[in-house]
């Protein structure tokens, strides 16, 4: 036992040692027309699969998308370049005339610390806008406006003044600004009014409509994943309640690696709606006595949301698409092998014994003693062998082949 385990372990290191290769019908491998056949189909589908694979690949179909929010960084959106427009109307959509009934105020916020981070500081920016024209602003705003109804609508030109959003409200240490709109009663102490049945017969219940060209994510878009947007708030608004209306914009950081093998990033740094909240607050109440917001009807506030998106976007790579192709080969073959292996191991048996045993003319009882010898040496069923005795009773009759006859003791003796 001991030297067994010793000559074992010692012919692990031999290194040299010499392959034997056993050869049947002077060939190496065994084979058949089904196993052709079949290797053939196995083939035929492994180019199918892989043409789809390979197709998906250059189309650009396999995508993978990533998505991550940080509440870390600070966001900051930039409105400069983006167009908006507003209307104050009834509800029937027919513009309220603002002359000695109410005023829009439209102001970039700035809240923070002073330099020595002690003391708040606020400070604001007019924001200009004029009366929409499709074709006085259809440089400005693009095609997009053509295909609005501008009649009533005021615009903010896009590029004209500085308008980025920056942090949270509330977070003074790192400061934060907002683009805000105040829709304010007429002020009588500034301004000529009219009566105020009259002014409350146009405010008591009315719209205030805002579009904003944002963007929409289409993660299947190959060329940009961000598309152009309107969105569309209608917001209701009375003098009897001062409403104030938030809308949340998201940034969004999304990267895409396009490389077809090595990689080959792109990001863009967009913004998208995110939500919209509002606050009710009565007229005349302490938090209304500032300049700003005594005579308001309404605000209207544009801020960053707290969160800030992340999305990877990414193709699939040529090496991923061959290692699939390898592993979905692999499998196919190792299946049909397992499948066809019993096959081929009976239809080898059956040639062997047609090219090596030749069954002599046997009758009867000495028939049934060759049919119980070949079950004792091969382990098969008397169905088995009554069925291959009275197929292979007569077979080829070469000269070199040497045969095995039996005899009438049922014995297997050698001939040439």
């Amino acid at each position: 036992m001991s030297s067994n385990l010793y000559n074992s372990a010692l012919n692990t290191f031999d290194i040299y040692h010499k392959h034997f290769i056993l050869r049947t019908f002077g060939k190496e491998r065994y084979n058949t027309k089904t196993g052709s056949i079949l290797g053939m189909l196995t083939i035929i589908a492994i180019i199918i699969f892989s043409g789809i694979f390979l197709m998906d690949l250059f189309m650009r179909k396999n995508v993978q998308v990533l998505f991550n929010k940080n509440t870390i960084q600070i966001p900051e959106i930039d409105l400069t370049n983006v167009p908006l427009m507003f209307f104050v109307g009834d509800r029937s959509g027919k513009k309220i005339p603002s002359e000695g009934i109410y005023n829009i105020q439209v102001k970039l916020l700035n809240y923070q610390l002073d330099e020595k981070k002690i003391n708040r500081q606020f400070s604001s920016i007019d924001i200009d806008f004029e009366l929409c024209n499709s074709q006085k602003h259809s440089t400005a705003f693009g095609d997009k406006i053509i295909y609005l109804q501008t009649t009533g609508f005021y615009c903010i030109l896009p590029g004209k003044q500085n308008k980025i959003l920056h942090g949270n409200i509330g977070d003074f240490q790192n400061g934060f600004r907002m683009l805000r709109f105040y829709v304010n009663r007429c002020n009588p102490e500034t301004e000529k009014c009219k009566e105020d049945k009259e002014i409350n017969f146009y405010l008591s219940d009315f719209i205030f409509q805002l579009n904003l060209f944002s963007n929409s994510i289409d993660h299947y878009n190959y060329e940009s994943p961000n598309l152009f947007k309107e969105d569309t708030g209608v917001l209701t608004m009375s003098y009897a309640l001062q409403k104030s209306y938030y809308y949340n914009l998201g940034q969004v950081y999304y990267e895409t690696d396009y490389g077809l093998i090595f990689e080959d990033k792109t990001t863009k740094n967009f913004f998208v709606f995110d939500s919209q909240t509002f606050d009710l607050n009565l007229p005349g109440s302490t938090y209304n006595t500032s300049i700003l917001t005594k005579y308001a009807i309404g605000f209207v506030t544009m801020k960053c949301s707290e969160n800030i998106s992340f999305y990877y976007r990414s193709y699939g790579k040529a090496q991923t698409v061959l290692a699939n192709i390898g592993g979905m080969v692999k499998a196919v073959m190792i299946i049909c092998k397992l499948i066809f292996d019993f096959f081929t191991r009976k239809m080898i048996m059956f040639e062997l014994s047609n090219n090596f045993f030749k069954i002599s003319n046997c009758t009867g009882d000495k028939k049934e003693d060759f049919q119980k010898l070949i079950m004792k040496y091969n382990n098969r069923n008397p169905t088995e062998i009554k069925n291959f005795t009275n197929n292979y009773n007569i077979n080829n009759n070469k000269e070199n082949n040497k045969l095995l006859v039996i005899n009438e003791q049922a014995k297997l003796n050698a001939e040439r």
